[in-house]
Protein backbone atom coordinates (compact mmCIF):
# COMPACT_ATOMS: atom_id res chain seq x y z
CA UNK A 1 0.00 0.00 0.00
CA UNK A 2 2.81 2.43 0.73
CA UNK A 3 4.32 1.55 -2.66
CA UNK A 4 1.00 2.29 -4.38
CA UNK A 5 0.68 5.57 -2.45
CA UNK A 6 4.20 6.60 -3.46
CA UNK A 7 3.60 5.67 -7.10
CA UNK A 8 0.28 7.51 -7.09
CA UNK A 9 1.92 10.62 -5.61
CA UNK A 10 4.64 10.57 -8.28
CA UNK A 11 2.04 10.23 -11.07
CA UNK A 12 -0.09 13.01 -9.58
CA UNK A 13 2.92 15.32 -9.23
CA UNK A 14 4.01 14.57 -12.80
CA UNK A 15 0.48 15.33 -14.14
CA UNK A 16 0.24 18.56 -12.19
CA UNK A 17 3.61 19.81 -13.44
CA UNK A 18 3.11 18.75 -17.07
CA UNK A 19 -0.40 20.20 -17.23
CA UNK A 20 0.78 23.37 -15.45
CA UNK A 21 -1.48 22.50 -12.53
CA UNK A 22 0.94 24.20 -10.18
CA UNK A 23 0.92 27.38 -12.25
CA UNK A 24 0.29 30.38 -10.00
CA UNK A 25 -0.44 32.84 -12.82
CA UNK A 26 -4.27 32.70 -12.49
CA UNK A 27 -4.05 33.14 -8.72
CA UNK A 28 -1.54 35.99 -9.06
CA UNK A 29 -3.68 37.68 -11.73
CA UNK A 30 -6.77 37.51 -9.52
CA UNK A 31 -4.79 38.86 -6.55
CA UNK A 32 -3.42 41.76 -8.59
CA UNK A 33 -6.71 42.66 -10.27
CA UNK A 34 -8.69 42.41 -7.03
CA UNK A 35 -6.07 44.55 -5.28
CA UNK A 36 -6.49 47.43 -7.74
CA UNK A 37 -8.16 50.60 -6.46
CA UNK A 38 -9.68 51.19 -9.90
CA UNK A 39 -12.97 49.44 -10.60
CA UNK A 40 -12.43 46.92 -13.42
CA UNK A 41 -15.47 45.47 -15.20
CA UNK A 42 -15.58 43.10 -18.18
CA UNK A 43 -18.72 43.03 -20.33
CA UNK A 44 -19.42 40.68 -23.22
CA UNK A 45 -20.99 41.74 -26.52
CA UNK A 46 -24.48 41.29 -25.00
CA UNK A 47 -23.72 43.58 -22.03
CA UNK A 48 -23.52 40.65 -19.65
CA UNK A 49 -21.08 41.07 -16.80
CA UNK A 50 -18.19 38.64 -17.25
CA UNK A 51 -15.88 39.77 -14.46
CA UNK A 52 -15.54 42.49 -11.85
CA UNK A 53 -12.77 43.11 -9.36
CA UNK A 54 -13.39 43.89 -5.69
CA UNK A 55 -13.42 47.68 -6.26
CA UNK A 56 -16.06 47.26 -8.97
CA UNK A 57 -18.13 44.98 -6.74
CA UNK A 58 -18.02 47.62 -4.02
CA UNK A 59 -19.01 50.35 -6.50
CA UNK A 60 -21.83 48.21 -7.92
CA UNK A 61 -22.97 47.15 -4.47
CA UNK A 62 -23.08 43.46 -5.42
CA UNK A 63 -20.82 40.46 -5.03
CA UNK A 64 -19.16 38.74 -7.97
CA UNK A 65 -21.50 35.75 -7.73
CA UNK A 66 -24.57 38.02 -7.69
CA UNK A 67 -23.39 39.97 -10.73
CA UNK A 68 -21.65 37.57 -13.12
CA UNK A 69 -23.78 36.58 -16.10
CA UNK A 70 -26.37 39.29 -15.48
CA UNK A 71 -27.05 42.28 -17.76
CA UNK A 72 -24.87 45.22 -16.72
CA UNK A 73 -27.72 47.74 -17.04
CA UNK A 74 -29.88 45.64 -14.71
CA UNK A 75 -27.09 45.61 -12.12
CA UNK A 76 -26.43 49.34 -12.54
CA UNK A 77 -29.61 50.82 -14.08
CA UNK A 78 -28.57 54.45 -13.59
CA UNK A 79 -25.18 54.08 -15.29
CA UNK A 80 -24.90 57.36 -17.24
CA UNK A 81 -23.50 56.00 -20.52
CA UNK A 82 -25.60 54.14 -23.06
CA UNK A 83 -24.62 50.67 -24.25
CA UNK A 84 -24.05 51.87 -27.83
CA UNK A 85 -21.42 54.33 -26.63
CA UNK A 86 -19.64 51.58 -24.72
CA UNK A 87 -19.53 49.44 -27.88
CA UNK A 88 -17.51 52.13 -29.67
CA UNK A 89 -14.94 52.36 -26.92
CA UNK A 90 -14.04 55.54 -25.04
CA UNK A 91 -10.56 56.78 -24.44
CA UNK A 92 -11.42 58.78 -21.32
CA UNK A 93 -14.68 60.26 -20.12
CA UNK A 94 -15.36 61.95 -16.82
CA UNK A 95 -18.46 60.87 -14.92
CA UNK A 96 -20.10 62.25 -11.82
CA UNK A 97 -21.89 59.48 -9.99
CA UNK A 98 -24.12 59.84 -6.98
CA UNK A 99 -24.09 56.74 -4.80
CA UNK A 100 -25.96 57.09 -1.55
CA UNK A 101 -25.23 60.44 0.08
CA UNK A 102 -21.94 61.07 -1.70
CA UNK A 103 -21.07 62.27 -5.17
CA UNK A 104 -17.88 60.94 -6.69
CA UNK A 105 -16.11 61.79 -9.89
CA UNK A 106 -14.73 58.96 -12.00
CA UNK A 107 -12.63 58.79 -15.09
CA UNK A 108 -13.98 56.04 -17.35
CA UNK A 109 -11.89 54.26 -19.95
CA UNK A 110 -13.47 51.62 -22.18
CA UNK A 111 -11.21 49.33 -24.19
CA UNK A 112 -12.51 46.90 -26.79
CA UNK A 113 -10.85 43.49 -26.58
CA UNK A 114 -11.53 41.80 -29.89
CA UNK A 115 -10.57 38.34 -31.04
CA UNK A 116 -10.88 36.63 -27.69
CA UNK A 117 -13.91 34.69 -28.87
CA UNK A 118 -14.74 34.34 -32.57
CA UNK A 119 -17.18 37.07 -33.66
CA UNK A 120 -17.56 38.75 -30.28
CA UNK A 121 -15.87 41.49 -28.38
CA UNK A 122 -15.30 42.02 -24.70
CA UNK A 123 -15.34 45.52 -23.27
CA UNK A 124 -13.01 46.39 -20.46
CA UNK A 125 -14.36 49.24 -18.32
CA UNK A 126 -11.95 50.88 -15.91
CA UNK A 127 -13.37 53.47 -13.52
CA UNK A 128 -10.77 55.50 -11.65
CA UNK A 129 -11.97 57.58 -8.70
CA UNK A 130 -10.64 61.10 -9.31
CA UNK A 131 -12.83 62.82 -6.70
CA UNK A 132 -9.90 63.91 -4.54
CA UNK A 133 -7.89 65.10 -7.55
CA UNK A 134 -10.87 67.18 -8.76
CA UNK A 135 -11.34 68.63 -5.29
CA UNK A 136 -7.65 69.61 -5.18
CA UNK A 137 -7.85 71.16 -8.68
CA UNK A 138 -10.89 73.21 -7.62
CA UNK A 139 -9.09 74.30 -4.45
CA UNK A 140 -6.06 75.32 -6.54
CA UNK A 141 -8.30 77.38 -8.87
CA UNK A 142 -9.91 79.05 -5.86
CA UNK A 143 -6.50 79.95 -4.35
CA UNK A 144 -5.24 81.27 -7.71
CA UNK A 145 -8.35 83.46 -8.09
CA UNK A 146 -7.93 84.79 -4.55
CA UNK A 147 -4.26 85.55 -5.30
CA UNK A 148 -5.24 87.45 -8.49
CA UNK A 149 -7.81 89.49 -6.52
CA UNK A 150 -5.18 90.33 -3.89
CA UNK A 151 -2.77 91.47 -6.63
CA UNK A 152 -5.48 93.68 -8.17
CA UNK A 153 -6.28 95.15 -4.74
CA UNK A 154 -2.59 95.82 -4.06
CA UNK A 155 -2.18 97.58 -7.44
CA UNK A 156 -5.29 99.69 -6.78
CA UNK A 157 -4.14 100.68 -3.28
CA UNK A 158 -0.68 101.49 -4.60
CA UNK A 159 -2.11 103.67 -7.39
CA UNK A 160 -4.56 105.38 -5.01
CA UNK A 161 -1.81 106.06 -2.46
CA UNK A 162 0.41 107.51 -5.16
CA UNK A 163 -2.38 109.79 -6.37
CA UNK A 164 -3.16 111.00 -2.85
CA UNK A 165 0.49 111.84 -2.22
CA UNK A 166 0.93 113.73 -5.49
CA UNK A 167 -0.09 117.38 -5.10
CA UNK A 168 -2.55 118.87 -7.57
CA UNK A 169 -1.07 121.52 -9.81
Amino acid sequence: TSLALSAGSVVLLWRLTTLRGLDIVPVARRTIVDGMRDAVILLDSNDLLVDANLSAQELLGVSFHEAVGHPFYRIWPDFPIQSETLRDGIQFKELSLVRGASEKTFELQVTLLKGMVEGSSIRLLVLRDVTERKRMEEEQRRVENAYKLMEMKDRFISAATHELRTPLV
